[in-house]
């Protein structure tokens, strides 16, 4: 099927881009309305030779703009150029044509409605603030003789421009609380369809285009940040048996407590502004921590290892097995260039080198962190070969840190 909305498109970056498209599109709608104009009216009416040139300089200046945005430049900037070139243009021709009385004034009210579809509630608010002090300055201007002489010859009038001039005021504010209702409106629905779109509907945590989307941008962040990346895969074992001795409807109610428990662990003991958990498919879990070495990547996952089993979901009832999960984990450098495939396969190679292990433990993609852990069974030092020494007898900085996870 043909895909007609591109999901990145709802992400910061996207949104970014669309209105700077947006902003393209409506500045070239503006010089060409504005041309036409500036053709056309000659045919009908007399007008100062001022309006012509400003109409040309002006459509000129647009097109510029238009030219600019188009190729991609100044994006992030896109509507607060619009919105300054705008008023750059309209408040000398309102200066000089009546102020309140003039032509151009209708078409002030839109300016916060623009500038917060576009851009931001502050560049709205600055819009109404900016043009209501102007119109409560020039209508004073205007009815005690103070106003540039009205290029366009009509005679003010004293009802008019008080009438007029709070009609503009009372519009601005009008079409602001509009945009303001509308903007949240389209955020809410926004922020709905990204739920939608990002979380697994069995679990509630993140889902894999989730866990793809995040990975991508930590991936590029993690340079810049200059700080440690780790992905973490758990996979619960042996569900298949779990699913053919409780019956699906209990799978999927275990996989809702594993993720639960996931989650818990996440809150506890991992700042959860620095990760992110989502469901890679069937029984398969994926934690991305940024700011995470390769020391604190092994505690997190043996806590994560410990939190799934005590959460006690036994495979029978009345029998000690209990579901457990085998932890994979694999850690990058501030400095070290990964691709998201690669990173996942070396994850990935770590989870079942623990599978093939025996499961229900951790495993680092380079090394076992953590030891080997049976039920009702404790490990005794021998199944664990000790760190190796150089030829001075002294560890390695890995080695130490192997040592103290293991207990040596």
């Amino acid at each position: 099927m043909k895909q007609v909305f591109d999901l990145q498109q709802l992400t910061p970056k996207g949104i970014q881009e669309q209105r700077a498209q947006l902003t393209a599109w409506l500045t070239l709608m503006i010089a060409l309305v504005l041309g036409s104009i500036t053709i056309l009216r000659p045919l009908f009416a007399t007008m100062h030779t001022l309006f012509l040139v400003s109409g040309v300089v002006n459509t000129s200046l647009l097109l510029i703009l238009w030219q600019i945005l188009r190729r991609g430049y100044w994006q992030a900037q896109a509507p607060a150029l619009l919105m300054g070139l705008c008023i750059y243009m309209a408040f000398p021709l309102i200066l000089l044509s009546g102020g309140p009385n003039s032509h151009y004034s209708p078409i002030i009210p839109l300016f916060p409605f623009i500038g917060l579809l576009l851009g931001t509630f502050r560049m709205a608010l600055f819009a109404l603030v900016f043009w209501s002090v102007a119109w409560i300055v020039m209508a004073w201007m205007l009815l005690h003789g103070h106003l540039p002489n009205d290029l366009t010859l009509d005679p003010p009038n004293l009802a008019k421009t008080v009438s007029r001039t709070m009609w503009l005021i009372g519009a601005s504010i009008i079409s602001l609380m509009f945009a303001v209702q509308f903007d949240n409106r389209s955020r809410q629905l926004r922020d709905y369809l990204l739920e939608l779109v990002e979380s697994d509907p069995l679990t509630g945590v993140g889902n894999r285009r989730r866990m793809d989307m995040v990975l991508q941008r930590e991936l590029s962040d993690h340079s810049r940040r200059h700080q440690w990346l780790c992905l973490m895969l758990v996979d619960v074992d042996y569900f298949k048996r779990y699913n053919d001795s409780r019956g699906h409807a209990a799978g999927d109610i275990a996989l809702r407590e594993v993720a639960n428990c996931l989650q818990n662990c996440l809150n506890s003991h991992i700042d959860p502004a620095n990760a992110t958990l989502a469901r890679y498919g069937g029984e398969e879990f994926v934690l991305i921590i940024h700011n995470c070495d390769p020391v604190f990547a092994a505690q997190a996952a043996e806590q994560v290892r410990k939190t799934v089993q005590s959460c006690q979901l036994g495979y029978r009832d009345n029998q000690p097995d209990v579901l457990t999960v085998t932890v994979g984990f694999a850690c990058i450098r501030e400095r070290e260039k990964h691709s998201a495939s690669s990173l996942f396969e070396r994850a990935d190679q770590a989870l079942y080198t623990g599978k093939r292990a025996g499961r229900n433990r951790v495993m680092d993609a380079d090394r076992v962190w953590t030891k080997p852990h049976y039920r009702n069974e404790e490990i005794s030092a021998s199944r664990i070969s000790p760190p190796e020494c150089d030829s001075n007898g002294e560890y390695s900085d890995d080695e130490r840190n192997h040592v103290a996870l293991s207990g040596h």
